[in-house]
């Protein structure tokens, strides 16, 4: 006969020891001019200290907040697989969303914070992000937002973003200001020049906001100039639509259909949630780790 209690026990411990691995940090980032402290979820790779130091990933919620449960599965993973992560909490709703311009310096700030950590490989940061975490994810390798956010000449080792919309991002490649409500607080050009970083697209090839174009992603990848090209990669998941790891919802967006305004449908999809998190994680693992 089996004793449950012995096993209880020992249940309730390793689970106290995976949670006590999880570390509620805050940090701050200059906003304007002042201070802005953003909070974030930090867990460390297995093993690692100040004597042998971890390449680690920061992890960006969607426009919905950081309740839409995206990163944690993410961290999960690359947590098994040697990184450690940092998960932010921007802000936990989307009425509680914060101005485009306010969040670039907390994404820099997060670089600026794990570089400082004495169990972090500073040169190995990456980043990644879900919608609206794959647009900030993508700015994060332009050379100008760099320059201008990124403190003591930091970036970012390698750039993962998930469905993002790409056709304006298109656009500004090519230097060409999109319309359907999208008016960003960076010079003009910003999406010119890049820092040489690896980026991979990991796209949904039924996206509404890019008018079910699965093309459309790689249009993106084609309209950046020949000398940063090369540094451009994407994957497209054929049946996935926008937010395929978050619940099923349908709502009007003024930037769907390529901004011409149209509803938006997010279909939960477990098997390419699966697939595209073990090939985010591949990404990572070839290029930083």
């Amino acid at each position: 006969m089996i004793c449950l209690r012995p096993l209880l026990a020992l249940t309730s411990m390793l689970f106290a020891l995976a949670a006590a691995a999880q570390e509620a940090v805050t940090y701050e980032a200059g906003v304007g001019n002042a201070a802005a402290t953003t909070s974030a979820i930090f867990t460390p790779a297995k093993g690692s200290d100040a004597s042998n130091k971890a390449p680690a990933i920061v992890l960006i919620h969607s426009a919905g907040g950081w309740s839409d449960g995206t990163t944690a599965p993410l961290a999960k993973e690359l947590n098994a697989s040697g990184f450690s992560t940092l998960e932010l909490r921007l802000f936990e709703t989307s009425r509680a969303a914060i101005p485009t311009d306010r969040l670039m310096p907390r994404i820099y700030g997060a670089l600026s914070y794990l570089a400082g950590r004495p169990d972090i490989e500073k040169s190995k940061v990456g980043i990644a992000g879900f919608s609206m975490g794959a647009h900030l994810s993508i700015w994060a390798a332009s050379k100008w937002m760099t320059e201008t956010y990124s403190n003591d000449g930091l970036k970012f080792a390698a750039h993962a973003p998930v469905y993002p919309m790409c056709w304006p991002h298109t656009l500004m490649a090519k230097n060409i200001p999109p319309q359907g409500g999208i008016n960003l607080p960076f010079q003009k050009d910003f999406l010119t020049q890049w820092t040489g970083a690896p980026v991979k697209v990991f796209a949904a090839g039924q996206d509404d906001y890019d008018d079910r174009d699965p093309k459309a992603c790689q249009e993106f990848v084609d309209a950046i100039s020949p000398p940063y090209r090369g540094a451009f990669d994407i994957i497209t998941y054929a049946d996935a639509t926008h937010g395929w790891n978050q619940a099923s919802e349908s709502f009007y967006a003024r930037t769907a259909c390529k901004g011409r305004g149209c509803k938006n449908n997010n279909v939960n999809n477990p098997a390419v949630t699966a697939l595209s998190t073990g090939d985010i994680v591949k990404f990572f693992v070839s290029k930083i780790k």
